[in-house]
This record gives C-alpha cells, sequence and structure tokens, in this order.
C-alpha cells in the first residue's frame, strides 16, 4: 500500500470516529423520511401544500414517537438509579460484607459500566449516591 493511502484511511477512520454521534441520528431522520413519505404523498393528494404537510407530519412524528420514547427512556434511567441506591442502603443497613457481593456480579458491573456510557456519572458515583 501507498502512503497515501494508508493517509487516507487514516483520515476516514478519524472522520467517522469523531462524526460517529452525528451518524446515528442522519440515518434515523433518513429512516423516518423512507417510512412517513407515503403519508406526505396521501396528504398532498387532498390538496395540502408540500410545507404544510411536512410540517403537521413533524409534530405528529414528534408527539406521538419522539416525546413518548424520550420520557420513557428517562424514567426507566431514573428508576434503575433509584433501584440501585435503595439497593445501597439495604446493604448498608445490614452492616455486612456479603451485601457488596451484588454489586461485584459481573452482569451488574456490565450493566453499571452501560450506564456510565449513557449518562454523566462514573461507577463510583452511581454506588456511592
Amino acid at each position: 500500500m501507498s502512503s497515501q493511502k494508508i493517509f487516507v484511511a487514516l483520515i476516514s477512520l478519524l472522520f467517522f470516529y469523531i462524526a460517529y454521534p452525528l451518524i446515528l441520528p442522519i440515518v434515523m431522520g433518513g429512516v423516518l423520511a423512507v417510512l412517513f413519505f407515503p403519508w406526505l404523498k396521501r396528504i398532498e393528494a387532498k390538496g395540502v401544500p408540500s410545507l404544510l404537510g411536512s410540517g403537521f407530519l413533524t409534530g405528529v412524528i414528534t408527539i406521538v414517537f419522539i416525546l413518548p420514547t424520550s420520557f420513557l427512556g428517562f424514567f426507566v434511567a431514573k428508576a434503575s438509579i433509584e433501584q440501585i441506591q435503595s439497593w445501597k442502603l439495604q446493604v448498608s443497613s445490614a452492616q455486612t460484607k456479603t451485601g457488596w457481593r451484588l454489586f461485584t456480579i459481573a452482569k451488574l458491573q456490565g450493566y453499571l459500566h452501560g450506564v456510565t456510557h449513557i449518562l454523566p456519572l462514573q461507577t463510583e458515583e452511581l454506588m456511592s449516591s
């Protein structure tokens, strides 16, 4: 391989590494556009202008799909953190080391690690709060 190809490959990898957080919303927007395009065509067939139909569909998609999903995700995360905190309180009130074994279970450690990627918290902060 020439050094130019290696350089282009390196720059491409760096671009995708940096642009990764932006790629998912763009892809999801494209999927939603393809899914709801037939609805837009039906609305336009009834004589509604394209701009007004697009705005209407955007509002409907936001109210019916995006907001409930966002609220559900928020409440699931909140309930999960509260559950972990209640487990910690039960462990500290028992004053035994056997309760801390719950936090060393591999599956729970993986869950806590996943939560720290989503929320701006560290694993130690989750276990101490």
